[in-house]
């Protein structure tokens, strides 16, 4: 009981604070629209519509060295989306779903390939060219 009344106490308080962070924030966007009706008196602020803040997720390249990283440790076999997504999000530590972020990025990479479905609509994934060519064989000649 003390441990559950201590959380509550707990969540009590960063609740009190947030109430306050959002009084201040309202109190801010209420001095920018008298700002904003003075130096325009037709200006509707209503029109202004909230900017979504960007949490960025990845560092830039991070996700496709993890998805390039991930595929070579499959030993030449294709893997679903999903369980890239799993992978990514385990070596991230993360708790959000990146399948859509793994999606996207797969489908943007031009040396992975989508090699088919399995039953449940889930796409395969791997290196393009990768059981084309066997290991033991050299690179054929060019002639220019």
């Amino acid at each position: 009981m003390v441990a559950l009344a201590r959380k509550k106490a707990e969540l009590m308080g960063e609740a009190d604070e947030l109430r306050r962070r959002l009084r201040k924030k309202q109190i801010q966007i209420a001095a920018l629209d008298e700002s904003m009706r003075l130096l325009d008196q037709g200006f509707d602020p209503e029109a202004v519509k909230p900017k979504r803040k960007y949490t960025k997720t990845f560092i830039h390249g991070e996700l496709k060295r993890m998805i390039f990283d991930i595929l070579k440790e499959a030993d030449g076999g294709p893997l679903t989306t999903r369980q890239i997504a799993d992978e990514v999000q385990k070596r991230k530590g993360m708790d959000r779903d990146v399948r859509k972020d793994v999606k996207r990025a797969l489908q943007g990479y031009r040396i992975v390939v989508k090699v088919g479905e399995i039953e449940n609509h889930q796409a395969l994934w791997a290196f393009k060219n990768y059981a084309a060519t066997p290991s033991d064989t050299p690179p054929p000649l060019r002639i220019l």
